[in-house]
C-alpha cells in the first residue's frame, strides 16, 4: 500500500496511492462516511501510532469505498506534502561503502579548487581511495538534522545566501515506528513503517569549513 500526505481542501489529508498512482483516496473522509470517524487518519504520524489494526482499517476503508468517485482526487489536482511534512526525529546516516570512502577526498578536492591549488588537486586524483573506516561496520554512523525544513514535492529550496556550492543526494528514507532504543538489527524490521525517497540538499562550501571543527554539519545542512 502507498501512502501519501496531500493538502485537500485546505486540509492536511493522508490518502492512499491508487490508479496506477494517478489518484489520492481519503482515509478520512471514507472514515466519517462509514460513520466511524478515526483520529489515526488526521496526519500520517497518528497513522503510524495506530499500528496494524489502522492499516488494516484503511485498507478495509479502501475495499469498501475505493470506487467512490467523490472521495478519490486526482493527483495532478492535489498538492502532494513530503510524506511527513514534521517527523519527530530526522536522522541522516551512511551506509553506501564508495560514498563512505569517496567523501573526504570531495571535501578536499573543493578546498584546492576554492584556492586554486591546481597541483594539490591533481593529487588528490591520482591518489587511491582510503579502507572503509571499520566503525561503519559496527554501528550505525549518522547526524540529526533539522525536522523542521522538509519540503514536499514540487517545492522551491531556498538556496542558502551564504552558499555558491550546492549539491543534492538522493537517499533512501526509512520511516520507523513504536517505542524503542538501541534496537537490535534482529528486530530492526519490527520498527519500520514503510520507505520514501529523500533528497539531502547541502550547501557544500559552507559544510567544508565548518566540518574542520569536527563536530559534524550545521549550516552546510540545516536549511530546506
Amino acid at each position: 500500500m502507498k501512502l501519501a500526505t496531500c493538502r485537500l481542501n485546505d486540509k492536511e489529508r493522508v490518502a492512499i496511492v491508487h490508479h496506477g498512482d494517478t489518484s489520492l483516496f481519503d482515509i478520512a473522509a471514507a472514515s466519517s462516511r462509514a460513520g466511524n470517524a478515526n483520529p489515526a487518519f488526521n496526519s500520517m504520524i497518528a497513522l503510524i501510532d495506530g499500528g496494524e489494526a489502522a492499516l488494516d482499517q484503511a485498507r478495509a476503508l479502501f475495499e469498501r469505498y475505493g470506487r467512490d468517485a467523490d472521495l478519490s482526487t486526482a493527483v495532478s489536482g492535489a498538492e502532494i506534502l513530503a510524506p511527513l511534512p514534521e517527523p519527530r526525529q530526522m536522522r541522516d546516516g551512511m551506509s553506501f561503502p564508495l560514498h563512505i570512502r569517496q567523501s573526504p577526498r570531495g571535501q578536499l578536492k573543493l578546498k584546492a579548487r576554492a584556492e586554486g591549488n591546481k597541483a594539490e588537486l591533481a593529487r588528490l586524483e591520482a591518489e587511491p581511495l582510503p579502507e572503509l573506516p571499520e566503525i561503519y561496520r559496527k554501528q550505525p554512523i549518522y547526524y540529526i538534522t533539522n525536522r523542521f525544513s522538509v519540503k514536499g514535492t514540487n517545492t522551491t529550496v531556498k538556496w542558502p545566501r551564504y552558499s555558491k556550492v550546492m549539491d543534492y543526494e538522493l537517499e533512501f528514507g526509512v520511516v520507523t515506528k513504536g517505542k524503542g532504543a538501541n534496537i537490535s538489527a534482529a528486530k530492526a524490521r519490527d520498527h519500520i513503517f514503510g520507505y520514501t525517497i529523500f533528497n539531502d540538499f547541502s550547501a557544500r562550501d559552507a559544510q567544508r569549513v565548518e566540518m574542520e571543527g569536527r563536530l559534524g554539519p550545521a549550516k552546510g545542512k540545516s536549511f530546506d
